[in-house]
């Protein structure tokens, strides 16, 4: 990772820039808005507000900057499986993910210290918040598009993908939300939802947090299965034998 793509002599430095300077359907627009939405969306802003909030412009003005870069390939527009007109947006290449959270806002430290220091006790832990994990979550929600049985989450899986959670006032993100019905968002039955966690030890409290979440949808997410997804799971027979939960390590993830 240090000599190959931080080095700021490695063409994979540059290698996002380049990208989207010759992609033709972005040609006529602005650059710098382009890896400003980019560079938000790497960073946290997954909604249209937030994103809007940290580029300073009004989402009427960058809604058709983002569809450019949806069009484009650039970016992912996650509909929302429960909840009307809020989708979520991530990059939709990881090396993306790495170049405008890693790479592009550390710039400076690149040049000017020692690359394997910087790695280890600086970005390394950015890498694995804002590059790591997300691609993670989105792993976790192809393997339930297309490995998870209906059996298994109770439920048929009609839409999968992220959403929030409403707890105690306080919006939290939920990484897998599977959704039964064709009507609208609202009035959807909520088979499962879930959490992917790359780096974190699953524990009692990370099924807590689900059965919280769960409560917040209601009646409609009454019988939902909580899904958790992680490589290391420290759970006491409590939780693992419960019906509701569903453990999806590693092994199963990838299918081995």
């Amino acid at each position: 990772v240090v000599e190959r793509v931080l080095s700021p002599a490695s063409p994979l430095h540059h290698e996002a820039t380049t990208l989207l300077a010759e992609d033709p359907t972005l040609a006529a627009s602005s650059d710098l808005l382009h890896h400003a939405v980019l560079g938000a969306i790497a960073n946290g802003a997954v909604t249209a507000g937030t994103i809007s909030t940290q580029v300073g412009r009004p989402v009427s003005n960058l809604s058709p900057t983002i569809n450019r870069l949806v069009d484009a390939g650039f970016v992912v527009r996650h509909e929302d499986p429960v909840r009307k007109q809020r989708p979520l947006y991530a990059l939709a290449d990881p090396y993306l993910q790495f170049h405008y959270a890693v790479l592009e806002p550390h710039r400076t430290v690149l040049r000017s210290r020692d690359l394997h220091d910087v790695w280890a006790n600086r970005l390394r832990t950015i890498f694995d918040a804002r590059v790591r994990g997300p691609v993670f979550e989105q792993m976790a929600r192809t393997w339930v598009e297309r490995f998870a049985a209906a059996e298994e989450l109770g439920g048929v899986i009609d839409h999968v993908g992220p959403s929030f959670a409403t707890i105690d006032g306080v919006e939290h993100e939920l990484d897998v939300v599977v959704a039964a019905g064709d009507g609208a968002p609202a009035e959807r039955t909520i088979v499962a939802i879930g959490e992917a966690k790359a780096g974190e030890t699953i524990t009692a409290r990370h099924v807590a947090r689900l059965e919280r979440a769960r409560a917040s949808f209601g009646p409609r997410a009454s019988a939902a299965k909580l899904l958790l997804f992680g490589a290391d799971f420290d759970l006491g027979p409590t939780e693992r034998d419960r019906p509701d939960v569903v453990l999806v390590d590693l092994s199963r993830l990838h299918g081995t």
